[in-house]
């Protein structure tokens, strides 16, 4: 079989000469310590940082509490500003001012409570609707379950911190998704300010949106941001959630555990990077996500793997860099691996799984698949004069022979290996593609 490795088409030698310098997507710089970019329509994760760690949400809390209300509450509901919510939301949280006694209809209220952030409201909406703030807090935690956010529990309508009250950015993202899709909800968070209206007294209140994605006049102003909910306690920190459009892409971003004014300029980023590299196309059965992120050359091997299913989206970015920990799980999806254990690729690597995967690992690694697969017979004993190698060991060097010799892998123009560049993911579908594929 090794011989038909020699017979590659034009194509291929030209892709990999391509491959050796690739032309990277502009990564998203991200400072916060949680954050995710998904795409609704199809509920693609196109980034994600520590997605599925665990965050204290703060106020973005008020979109789950806004939906609840939205949906199941009559807007000409009359409000009453409680004793209760004196005496049992915290006097530091934040407030429209209302007093004891004032009444606001139920669509004002949502107003003061998405644009105001007001702790006090979101109290008295929960306990008009369910009569007690636990059970309405489970009703929260039903509907987060619902949603796919499986990691998330509230113990409260508002987000004041308690360390029962947390969830995840790609839970937040889920709850987002839906929130944002309901008109009244995602109406009144896209909007830069509003009147509040009281019902006793002949008074009103001029509500202006917390987040500064709404306000031309900061720097962080985004005319694409339909809706957004900005939160903050010193445990949390600065949390934000928004969603943006572009044409027909829709785009939802959380930031979680940032510091001022990063969780502006991240999500900005977020969205810009969304915007750039991702489209969506109507097709007769729903969505499909267009990535603009993989080379012509890679599209072949790229396309195999999603109709393989060794990827099960298309929201990667292929023009960056691949773990250890990711391209063990690209194997596992591939039939003849899926038994694959981490061991038989981190001990012979003797790597970590969050390593970046080099020139050199690639070889070995798929010198290691050839060895416990043989699809390709291959001769050891010589190794091919190679002139960046001298530094290798032996079984290194072997493995490079191995796959530059099936032309798996190639060399640059002078003839070198360049064992220590960094591999990425669409140079690394594309071996697998020729291996599994091409022979």
């Amino acid at each position: 079989m090794a011989t038909k490795f020699f017979k590659f088409t034009f194509y291929f030698l030209l892709a990999f000469t391509f491959s050796i310098t690739p032309t990277f997507a502009k990564q998203p710089q991200i400072s916060s310590q949680g954050a995710i970019l998904i795409e609704p329509k199809t509920n693609t994760i196109l980034y994600e940082k520590n997605a599925y760690d665990k965050f204290y949400p703060a106020s973005i809390t008020k979109i789950m509490t806004a939906l609840i209300i939205a949906e199941e509450m009559p807007t000409s509901t009359i409000i009453t500003k409680s004793s209760d919510s004196i005496a049992k939301v915290p006097s530091d949280s934040s407030s429209i001012g209302l007093l004891v006694g004032d009444q606001y209809t139920m669509s004002n209220g949502l107003y003061g409570l998405l644009l105001g952030s007001d702790n006090f409201i979101a109290h008295d909406l929960a306990l008009t609707h369910s009569g007690s703030i636990s059970a309405f807090a489970s009703e929260m935690n039903t509907r987060a379950k619902s949603y796919g956010a499986l990691s998330t529990h509230f113990s409260n309508p508002h987000g004041y911190h308690d360390s029962n009250h947390y969830t995840t950015p790609y839970d937040m993202a889920q709850i987002a998704k839906v929130a944002f899709a309901n008109p009244t909800v995602s109406k009144i968070a896209g909007t830069a300010s509003s009147t509040f209206s009281y019902q006793n007294r002949k008074q009103t209140l001029v509500l202006t949106n917390t987040s500064r994605l709404l306000k031309d006049q900061t720097p962080y102003y985004n005319t694409h941001v339909v809706a957004c909910k900005t939160g903050f306690h010193d445990a949390a920190q600065q949390t934000l959630v928004a969603k943006a459009i572009y044409g027909d892409l829709e785009l939802i971003a959380v930031i979680m555990k940032a510091s001022t004014p990063n969780q502006y300029i991240d999500i900005n980023n977020l969205f810009e990077y969304g915007s750039q590299n991702f489209d969506i196309e109507k097709t007769k059965t729903g969505y499909t996500l267009i990535n603009h992120t993989m080379s012509n050359w890679a599209k072949p091997a790229i396309t195999t793997a999603l109709e393989s299913g060794w990827i099960s989206d298309n929201g990667i970015d292929y023009q960056s860099n691949i773990q250890l920990q990711d391209l063990i799980w690209l194997l596992k999806q591939i039939k003849p691996l899926k038994d694959l254990h981490t061991t038989d690729l981190t001990l012979p690597l003797k790597a970590s799984l969050t390593d970046i995967v080099t020139r050199q690992s690639m070889a070995q690694v798929m010198n290691l698949i050839n060895q416990k697969l043989s699809l390709i017979d291959f001769n050891y004993k010589t190794l091919l004069p190679i002139s960046d190698l001298n530094t290798l060991s032996f079984s290194e060097q072997q493995a490079i022979s191995f796959v530059t010799s099936t032309q798996l892998m190639s060399l640059d123009e002078s003839g070198a290996f360049n064992p220590y560049d960094f591999v990425t993911w669409q140079e690394a579908i594309n071996i697998l593609y020729q291996y599994f594929i091409c022979i």
